[in-house]
């Protein structure tokens, strides 16, 4: 077995690909291996402007130091958020591991002081059935929506990608544009590469959900909430989205994300 012998000097937890989690192997010569969590499939480095490929690159990437320090900030709030919640959620036997229905979402926000906008949509949560199928899964979800039901090969073969990589956003909007029976037929669907969570809010506000792409990975946001705190001597307001996450295979998971969390690359309309 090749590398048998190599030496390993450390081994720990990362998120690539935006929101993955991977384990960083590093051995004698500061050679440095990432795999993924779930399969342990090593992850190749990857471009972050490439929205859906699904390869390595720090959720932090291009970003200055005060950009980092924030995020940071940011990332803490919400561990403190997210164990607030676990807590109450424990105490009324709500296995945040098994997802969130409607019912449990309403149980935690009469007991937890949110505040703010909120407004959740019934999309069903579809896993990817490869690595690279995220954008796939993501249209599936979508269609399912409107009451269009595609299976991930068909998908796959209308957008001519999701075999063996992910797929650019010309090749999704080809089968959200795709005439019946070889897509939506949602002519109107359009890239936005400069996405903000208003827009994103005013299409769920219109029934619509969004195609989500973080850099190196596509999701759909089906809900947004808005948690207002006040300090002091001022107010301010978090955004998040509610995701359904077709990662890992097999798997997905559906989760609260907080919007400036995390470099958001791009939207997709489907209208």
């Amino acid at each position: 077995m090749k590398n048998s012998s190599a030496k390993i000097l450390s081994a720990e937890l990362v998120a690539y690909a935006g929101n993955r989690i991977g384990v960083q192997v590093t051995q004698i010569g500061n050679k440095k291996t990432i795999y993924d969590a779930a399969d342990f499939t090593v992850i190749p480095e990857g471009d972050p402007k490439n929205a859906t490929d699904g390869k390595a690159f720090s959720p932090i990437d291009g970003l200055n130091e005060t950009q980092k320090s924030d995020r940071r900030k940011i990332w803490d709030q919400d561990d403190k958020h997210s164990a607030f919640i676990g807590a109450k959620a424990k105490a009324k036997g709500i296995d945040l591991a098994k997802g969130l229905s409607e019912k449990n979402l309403s149980d935690l926000r009469g007991d937890i002081p949110l505040g703010g906008a909120y407004r959740v949509l019934s999309v069903p949560l579809y896993a990817q059935e490869n690595n690279v199928k995220c954008a796939v899964a993501s249209a599936q979800m979508i269609a399912a929506w409107y009451g269009v039901y595609h299976s991930q090969n068909w998908i796959s073969y209308i957008m001519g990608c999701g075999y063996t990589s992910g797929c650019y956003d010309w090749q999704i909007l080809k089968y959200f544009k795709g005439t019946y029976y070889y897509g939506l037929s949602k002519y109107g669907s359009y890239s936005d590469w400069s996405p903000t969570w208003g827009e994103i809010r005013s299409d769920i506000d219109n029934n619509r959900p969004v195609l989500s792409a973080i850099s190196g990975h596509a999701r759909v946001a089906r809900g947004y909430q808005t948690v207002d705190s006040c300090g002091t001597w001022s107010c301010s307001t978090t955004y998040y989205l509610y995701i359904n996450d077709p990662w890992a295979p097999w798997v997905g998971k559906v989760y609260w994300e907080n919007w400036n969390s995390i470099w958001h690359v791009l939207n997709i309309h489907v209208r």
